[in-house]
Order: structure tokens, then C-alpha cells, then sequence
């Protein structure tokens, strides 16, 4: 999920997590001052998959859930997904 908040002083603010379906504690989040970028979310999904699975890989296949996005559809993040052993669904 992508939300652009605005701060306090008037900046907009990017953020992107990733929440545990079971317990719904955010596992990774990245944020900017400029729009996220797709390199955004795979550092995002690499950091996930590291810090629930402990490795570079889910240990079985696991759904991503998101919006629809581009920077969730584009060719190198979808690659990515399969890679870490994620699947895609688009809400």
C-alpha cells in the first residue's frame, strides 16, 4: 500500500509497507519525499521476505497483495515477486 501523507511542516511524504495477514504487524516499510518508485517496492519485498523468512526466498509460495498500481505491475518488480517466491494479487 502507497499513502502520501502531508507532514506537519507542509512536506508530502511517500510510505509503503508490508503487513503480516496473520498478526497485522507491519514486516518493512520504505518512505520518500519524491513518488515511489518500482526500485522502492523491491527493496521493500527483499527486506519482507528476509526479515519473516529469514532468507532470500519464502520458504513456500506467499500472496502480495496490492493495489493496481504500476510500480506493483511493471515487468522487474513482478520478476522480483517470483524470484522471492511471492504472488502477485491485484485488489
Amino acid at each position: 500500500m502507497v499513502l502520501k501523507k502531508k507532514c506537519f511542516n507542509g512536506e508530502k511524504v511517500y510510505v509503503a509497507f508490508d503487513l503480516d495477514c496473520c498478526d497485522r504487524k507491519a514486516i518493512s516499510y520504505v518512505a520518500s519525499t519524491r513518488a515511489l518508485m518500482a526500485e522502492d517496492i523491491q527493496s521493500l519485498m527483499i527486506e519482507a521476505v528476509e526479515k519473516r523468512f529469514g532468507g532470500h526466498r519464502a520458504s513456500r509460495q506467499i500472496k502480495f497483495l496490492s493495489d493496481r498500481g504500476s510500480i506493483y505491475r511493471v515487468y522487474n518488480v513482478q520478476s522480483l515477486a517470483n524470484q522471492l517466491n511471492l504472488k502477485s494479487c491485484f485488489i
